[in-house]
């Protein structure tokens, strides 16, 4: 008897809710749990060609970076961004095993019919799940409130950027793990990861906070977008991120030479696509106002008068055609900064990005794989400095495959490298512990995982 009443009090619990919605109003909980057992590596690159030789056509230099004319040689990766350096300081992470929570998380979303003419107010909180070593951030994944009808959705809050969604939909290792493309796509390389982000930091900034800065692939907080309906098969999105820090900076402090300037650090973006049967087609664009993401290739903390960093991106593929999902990527970055007066920094630098990426299904079982590879840089240095892009480039290829045993749950496995170029320093991928940001320059990374995907 007690049993059935403990029954129906939860029953109880639930549907009381629901009949509560039943006016129009759906509140759905939803989530992904997916986590692999992977063993990662680093190897540690050659060691740092100082007195570079005839082979960077640069004689003279020493491990000072002065060149036998005074000049200083800046050449691209070897800075103090870098952070671990090709030295005798670097400890190499041999098979380091680990289990990893592949942006697990819990989410409720909803909506209300407000009664005017299919307009609805419409809500998400979206909180991260660490399975592997628990905790996680209430709201600190994609999270919003706003209003959607016939004409679209217009909403506010924290959400993956337009420029982000076109490569997430075409990456078969779900955008997470550590044979994502994740560290290569809208990264310039020096450790730049994809993450959350919000306004930049235009003063004392560290490491990481530069590193933000200069990031691509992100979910942009304070926010707000706009998402087209579906026109014959076209739709777009639209984004502003207000920089919320509309002040008066201290550009620098030379002797002789203080300089102060109001900058205003903000962002928009957008993409249009085109999805109708097996054909994919989408583009998308991103600009950074006043974001300095040039300051990370020189360490420096130093701003100009203004600055402009943007990014450009492509993809065209088929889809569920004979089993295949095959999608081509390119993307190019740009940096750029106006107003230095320091000799050495970097006022401009672009990178292009291009690969492969795909996925064969037949019965339960998907065959994943894809190629990328990020261009040496081009790039300009303030005064009669050198900036040398060369071997600033990178190779990452990943492998694997899949086992859905339901429509929910599938197993997975996969095999992934990260070959950084002589003076390059790219991440591999995400949720690869120590591994993920301690490549070093030059280095190579691998890591074999094995996981388990469920959602709900």
């Amino acid at each position: 008897m007690k049993k059935n009443l403990l029954a129906l009090a939860i029953a109880g619990a639930f549907t009381a809710p629901a009949a509560a919605l039943a006016d129009g109003s759906f509140v759905q909980i939803y989530g992904t749990i997916n986590s692999d057992l992977q063993a990662a590596k680093a190897d540690n690159g050659a060691a740092l060609p100082f007195a570079f030789g005839p082979e960077y056509g640069i004689p003279g230099l020493t491990a000072g970076g002065l060149g036998t004319n005074g000049a200083i040689i800046r050449p691209l990766g070897v800075n103090s961004q870098s952070v671990v350096t090709r030295d005798a300081a670097f400890t190499q992470i041999s098979n380091q095993a680990g289990l990893s929570s592949n942006s697990s998380n819990i989410g409720f979303r909803g909506s209300e019919d407000l009664g005017l003419g299919g307009l609805k107010a419409i809500f998400q909180i979206e909180s991260a799940i660490n399975i592997d070593t628990g905790g996680g951030n209430l709201g600190g994944r994609n999270s919003n409130v706003g209003l959607a009808s016939g004409w679209g959705t217009v909403f506010y809050g924290q959400w993956d950027t337009p420029y982000k969604n076109i490569t997430q939909k075409s990456d078969p290792f779900f955008s997470t793990s550590a044979a994502t493309f994740n560290g290569l796509i809208g990264s310039p390389g020096f450790n730049v990861g994809s993450t959350t982000y919000n306004s930049p930091t235009l003063t004392g900034a560290s490491v990481t906070t530069l590193a933000a800065d200069a990031a691509f692939d992100r979910r942009q907080g304070n926010s707000v977008q706009y998402w087209s309906p579906n026109f014959a098969g076209f739709s777009g999105q639209l984004m502003y991120s207000a920089g919320e820090r509309t002040a008066n900076y201290a550009l620098d402090s030379l002797p002789g030479l203080p300089r102060t300037g109001q900058l205003d650090p903000w962002m928009w973006g957008a993409m249009l696509q085109y999805e109708n049967g097996p054909i994919y087609v989408a583009g998308a664009y991103e600009q950074h106002n006043d974001y300095f993401g040039t300051r990370l290739m020189t360490g420096s903390t130093q701003l100009g008068s203004s600055s402009r960093d943007w990014g450009g991106k492509a993809v065209a593929g088929v889809q569920k055609l004979w089993g295949f999902n095959l999608y081509g990527v390119f993307e190019r970055l740009s940096y750029s900064t106006d107003g230095l007066v320091t000799s050495g920094l970097i006022k401009d630098y672009k990178r292009n990005a291009y690969g492969v990426l795909g996925t064969y299904g037949f019965g339960n079982w998907t065959l994943r794989g894809g190629w990328m590879t990020a261009n040496d840089a081009s790039c300009t240095s303030v005064g009669p400095q050198i900036c040398n892009g060369d071997n600033t480039g990178t190779n990452q290829y990943s492998i694997g495959t899949s086992y859905n045993f339901s429509k929910r749950t599938l197993v997975y496995a996969y095999y992934t490298l990260q070959d950084n170029n002589e003076i390059a320093r790219y991440r591999m991928g995400t949720n690869t512990g120590a591994v993920q940001s301690n490549v070093p320059v030059g280095g190579q990374a691998q890591a074999y995982g094995l996981g388990i995907r469920h959602t709900f």
